[in-house]
Formats: C-alpha cells, sequence, structure tokens
C-alpha cells in the first residue's frame, strides 16, 4: 500500500507538471499555433471561410488563415500594379496622342503660312512691272464698264471724255491717270488694246472702265478681274 501510494503521489504531480505548460501555452496563443501546423489548419487555408478562434478576447490567427490573408493580399497588389500599369500606358498613349495632333496643327499652320508668303511673293512678283511681248506688265486689274447715259455719266455727261475725245465702243477706257498717263495704249487680258481717253471719280489705282454701247451691255460686263499691260 505505502508504495501504491507512492507511485499515485508521483503520477499526480507528473501530470500537473505537464498541465502547467500546456495551459500557459493556450493562454498565450502558443498553442493554437501549434495546432495550426495540423492537416486541418492546411486545409483551412485552401479555403476562403476560414475562421479566427477566439482566445483571451482576442482573434487569434492560425497559420491557415495567415497564408490565406497573405495571397488574397499578394492578389491585391497584384491587381492594383495591373491597374496602376494599364493608367500609366493609357496616360502615355493620350499624351502622345496629343502631342502628335499638336505637332500637326503646327504643321499645318506653317504649311498655310508658306503657302500665303508663297501666294504673296508670287503676287508682289507680278505686280513688280515687267515687260513683255504684249508690253510692260502693270499687273491686275478690276475692269467695270459705262456707257454715256445719264446713269453712268449724269445729265449732259457722256458725249465727250476727260481728254475731249469722243468715246468710242473697242477703243475707250477710263484709267486712274496717276498709274496710266492720258492718252497712253494698253492691252488688257482678253479684251485687247484700249487707249485711256477718260478718267472717273470712281477711278482710283488699278482700276478700269471699260466704254460700251449700251447701259444693258455695260452691266451684263460687271465687275471682272484682268491683267493689264502698258503699251506705249
Amino acid at each position: 500500500m505505502p508504495k501504491m501510494k507512492k507511485f499515485t503521489t508521483a503520477l499526480l504531480v507528473f501530470l500537473v507538471v505537464l498541465a502547467i505548460p500546456l495551459w500557459g501555452a493556450e493562454k498565450s496563443g502558443t498553442f493554437i499555433d501549434m495546432l495550426a501546423f495540423s492537416n486541418e489548419a492546411w486545409a483551412m487555408a485552401e479555403t476562403e471561410h476560414a475562421e479566427s478562434i477566439y482566445v483571451n478576447q482576442k482573434f487569434i490567427l492560425t497559420t491557415g488563415q495567415k497564408v490565406l490573408a497573405k495571397k488574397l493580399a499578394d492578389e491585391q497588389k497584384q491587381k492594383e500594379a495591373k491597374a496602376e500599369a494599364e493608367a500609366e500606358a493609357k496616360a502615355q498613349a493620350e499624351a502622345e496622342a496629343k502631342a502628335q495632333a499638336q505637332a500637326e496643327a503646327k504643321a499645318k499652320v506653317a504649311a498655310g503660312a508658306a503657302k500665303k508668303e508663297a501666294k504673296a511673293a508670287t503676287k508682289a512678283a507680278m505686280a513688280i512691272p515687267h515687260t513683255d511681248d504684249k508690253g510692260t506688265y502693270l499687273g491686275e486689274f478690276v475692269i467695270t464698264a459705262y456707257c454715256s447715259c445719264a446713269i453712268c455719266c449724269g445729265e449732259g455727261g457722256g458725249k465727250y471724255t476727260a481728254s475731249g475725245t469722243v468715246p468710242k465702243v473697242s477703243q475707250t477706257v477710263a484709267v486712274d491717270t496717276r498709274i496710266i498717263p492720258m492718252g497712253s495704249t494698253i492691252y488688257i487680258e482678253g479684251v485687247g488694246t484700249r487707249i485711256a481717253e477718260d478718267r472717273g471719280g470712281l477711278i482710283k489705282g488699278k482700276k478700269l472702265d471699260i466704254y460700251m454701247k449700251g447701259h444693258e451691255t455695260a452691266l451684263k460686263w460687271g465687275r471682272q478681274t484682268r491683267k493689264v499691260w502698258l503699251q506705249k
């Protein structure tokens, strides 16, 4: 009996000694971490519904839950990185498109300016008097027409020109004598030769007024632009 009593006492001491670390481990969460390495904990990591274990009024994540949380966090980072890369690519494409549009607009403006300058240069060159087979080129003139009626020349006018001659069809033309001297012979593109025999209050600068027979004929001519040469 004494031996049995000693054995029982030793057994109780052993159980108490064994129970104390386990109780402390459970309180500190170490026990839960130990369980996390079981097959059941790893199986939990493969699902999206792993639950927390409540110990000492705190949620202690098992290893399975930690793996799942890390997996979800990594996936979220990958999504954010992908979205950021797509946003950067889109912004770069928009910037390149904008730069290309600006370059095209500048090129278009430059081309238009160059064309305008070339046209102005050509016009200026043509405006400079030069001699050819038709005479001295004077440039382009605005050509109108008139007759001897009261509408064109007023009451009592039209019988004689400013130079004192009687106006004639296919001969008389009114000019600005500051540009074309009175009595000069000029050649009008598509019209032919005319003599500067008249002038008018509205004939200023590069303008000519051709004498025609009848008011209807003059109206029909209207207002045209033609090249003019001074012959003599």
